[in-house]
Parts: structure tokens; sequence; C-alpha cells
């Protein structure tokens, strides 16, 4: 018979959206999201909407002209969406973020007046509940412009967009004549004015997010899974950027903390102190 330390499991770590802890509306961003990838809604996607997440076509920060007589690396280059009206993206991040900046590369091939022009720009936390951008009041008047691409080779974006620091997980961008939530469409309206172009497909090359720093906790201490150590350890992390306090999980079963609700036996409590010690943790016996 031997004996080793329990394993820490499931260190929860959770902001505490509490006081004024998201007022982000200065950040010092530079940071680029990572973990970006994109789907798109209301439509299949001819280019895949991931090329207009995982910088495909861009050579350092200049985009690739998308040759028509090329169109198996053109079609690995851009997302436009398959089908005329239906267009949407989405763009997931791997957690919440303050979002301060958003750079595009408008569509940038053969055809660049099939690219985005007026949009719609929403964020969401949980990816079911879309808010606009703040400072725009509605979708006849909350709009951002992106500016055309060249056509033509080592093409630099040519539109930023100032999010604010809005918190999100997820930035959904639609041209203006869809319904953001239902697709219903305008034809017309998306031709003359929701992409640059007449035919009512539209796409982009390349879309880049900044953050100043994660809302959530981070790099914890010890690491997960971490073995060898004292039965009193103290587990300590990094605070999520503009978090005023954290809410503390803890518990021996991993999927129980993982559930946990304020409720449950694995939650500690809510503390400003960035460290939370157990107390004496119990040795867990296995056969040698």
């Amino acid at each position: 018979m031997r004996s080793k330390m329990l394993p820490l499991v499931g260190l929860v770590l959770a902001l505490f959206a509490a006081g004024n802890a998201r007022a982000l509306t200065t950040l010092e961003w530079g940071s680029q999201v990572v973990g970006t990838s994109a789907w798109t809604s209301g439509g299949s996607g001819v280019w895949g909407s991931d090329h207009a997440a995982n910088r495909d076509g861009l050579v350092g920060d200049l985009h690739n002209y998308g040759d028509a007589g090329d169109m198996a690396t053109t079609m690995q280059e851009h997302w436009m969406a398959g089908t005329a009206g239906n267009v949407q993206i989405v763009f997931n991040f791997d957690q919440t973020y303050p979002v301060a900046e958003m750079w595009v590369w408008n569509l940038n091939n053969y055809d660049p007046a099939r690219g985005l022009r007026k949009v719609h720009i929403e964020y969401s936390e949980d990816g079911t509940n879309w808010m606009e951008v703040t400072g725009w009041t509605n979708r006849l008047t909350g709009l951002a412009e992106f500016a055309k691409a060249p056509g033509t080779a080592d093409y630099a974006h040519n539109t930023e967009v100032d999010l604010g620091g809005v918190v999100a997980q997820h930035i959904r961008i639609t041209p203006l004549g869809v319904d953001p939530d239902t697709h219903a469409k305008d034809m017309p309206v998306i031709q003359n004015e929701g992409t640059w172009g007449s035919d009512g497909r539209g796409g982009l090359s390349e879309v880049r997010f900044f953050t100043g720093e994660p809302t959530k906790a981070q790099n914890p201490t010890p690491s997960d899974a971490a073995g060898s150590l004292s039965r009193n350890v103290t587990l300590e992390w990094d605070a999520g950027g503009k978090a005023v306090s954290h809410d503390v999980y803890f518990g021996g079963d991993e999927t129980a903390v993982a559930n946990a609700t304020s409720g449950s036996a694995e939650y500690k409590g809510n503390q400003t102190e960035p460290t939370y010690s157990p107390g004496e943790l119990e040795l867990d016996p296995i056969q040698a």
C-alpha cells in the first residue's frame, strides 16, 4: 500500500461582475485575441468562415490577392457566403475578453465588390443574448462601414473599428438588409448598401480582434494535475483584468466543481485576494 496526495482538481475561478468591474471604456490594448474561430449563420459558406479568422492569405499584415484563375488558393484565403442574402458571420473566442478594437481586411479577391459594406456589429458573452456595440442605438442607424478592398496583392487592412472594450466571447457581423436574429432579408438593401456589389453575396478576407487583459482568472498555482504538494498548500492565481473580486469553487470532484453554483458545497465564497487556503488536504490511498 502506498499513498499519494489528493489531486487538486477543479479549481474554478469566475469573474465577479460587481461595482464597475465592466466599466471598460478605456483600455491599454495590443494583444490579439487568441483562439478565434468563426462560423456562418443563415447560409453556408462557399469559402469557409474560419478563413476570416485564421490568417490565411496574410503575409505579415498584408493580404494576398485572390485570383480567379487560382481557385484552389483563393478558396483558402477568404470567407464568402454561398447564397445571396444569407450573409452573417460570428467570431468566437476561447473565453470572454474586453475587446478594444477590430481590424478588417475586406474581401480581396477577383470580385472585391462582394465585400461587406454597412454592417451591424453585436457582441455576446453567451452566444444567446446579443447587444449592439455601445453608442449604436438601433439597427437602422447603428452601423459601421467597412472600406472596400482594392483587389490587389499586399493589401493592408483599411478598416479599424473601436469596440470600446465590450466584454464578449462572441462578435456577430451582419450586413444592412439582413435581420441579425431571424435572417429575414431585404435584397435591394443588401445589394445596394449591405455589400459593395449588386448580387447580394458577401464576404471578408480577414478580421482580427485586440484586447487589453483577459477578464477571467489566469495561471493557477499549483498548476492543473500538479503532484508532490504539501497537504497545507495555498492556491493562488492571477486576477482577471478589471475584476474587483472572484468567486472561488473548490472540491475533490472535478465535475461537481465545474457544475457548482453559489448554493453548492464547493462554493467557498467571493473574495478580493487572489489566494485560497483549503486547509489540510486528505491523502488519497491507492493500490500499489
